[in-house]
């Protein structure tokens, strides 16, 4: 159970937002092992999410002439109910049949006007949405390799209540994952990652986004008994744009965006001391605390 408060000022407008709730987020897991390496799993959870600072911000920012951007100081948190049962064989081969849903869903509206062609986003709660998938991974070990591999397809409905964009959106999206460790000596001190991603055109009731791909890299030493770490990361060596068609009032407007750029990091730790210890828990909450 959690009980939240909130409390928004804008000086600059003399206004408050005030906004008390109380709720349970109950969690489900089962658990059934018929024989041996062989394993069948239930679970249910209730979620929730919650706006983020920039999505309640009521301040317009233009991003250019034809472009500008704005919160909803009054912006309602939503609740994602998740379902899933799979099946798990010694620990490396997971099949797993999944639904979710929620409404009032926070996203983006665009208004764009007709003769100057200016586009004002603001965030809103209007956009509900049911999906169910079928997901699958498989974990491949050797002495020298591992590579876990991630793929699955799903059906989404999406229902959006604003007057501005389609009324209706439904379609099936397939994605799919795989990372590669690469133990280059037997110590396992000199480590490989290479890892790719690939998202196909995801339709929703705020618009249409083409597919996207991702590639990252990188090598890491150990040295001094594994306490000295020399890395160095490429991010995002392949990165598609964002790029999609989204509607309002019947009028498209097409983006081309690019939220990340090719990077290469050179990282060196040293640990020292005793090994610490902790266990790790999450709460419902792990959003929030996330953003502070």
């Amino acid at each position: 159970m959690e009980h939240t408060v909130t409390n928004a000022w804008s000086p600059a407008e003399d206004a408050r937002n005030k906004a008390k709730y109380t709720r349970l987020f109950p969690t489900v897991y089962m658990l059934y092992r018929p024989k041996e390496k062989h394993d069948v799993y239930f679970r249910f959870s209730n979620r929730i999410s919650r706006p983020a600072n920039n999505m309640i911000n009521p301040f317009i920012m233009y991003v250019n002439k034809y472009n500008s951007y704005q919160g909803k100081p009054d912006l309602k948190p939503y609740y994602i109910y998740n379902a899933e049962v799979g099946y798990t064989f010694d620990n490396n081969l997971n099949v797993s049949l999944y639904y979710s849903q929620h409404s009032d869903g926070i996203s983006q509206v665009s208004d764009i006007h007709e003769t100057t062609s200016f586009k004002h986003t603001r965030w809103d709660n209007f956009l509900s949405e049911r999906t169910l998938g079928v997901s699958n991974s498989y974990t491949f070990r050797t002495h020298w390799l591992q590579t876990f591999i991630q793929h699955g397809v799903n059906y989404r409905r999406s229902v959006s209540d604003s007057e501005t964009t389609s009324p209706k959106e439904a379609g099936w999206q397939y994605y799919a994952s795989i990372r590669h460790t690469f133990y280059f000596n037997r110590s396992k001190t000199f480590i490989g990652t290479l890892s790719g991603s690939f998202q196909s055109k995801q339709k929703n009731a705020n618009g249409t986004m083409d597919p996207t791909y991702n590639l990252t890299a990188g090598v890491r030493y150990g040295m001094l008994n594994n306490k000295l770490h020399l890395s160095l990361t490429g991010s995002n060596l392949l990165q598609s744009n964002y790029k999609g068609v989204y509607p309002s009032n019947g009028i498209p407007f097409y983006t081309n965006n690019s939220y990340m750029f090719t990077t290469l990091r050179l990282g060196v730790s040293y640990s020292f001391g005793a090994s610490l210890r902790s266990s790790k828990r999450n709460y419902s909450n792990q959003d929030l605390q996330n953003r502070l």
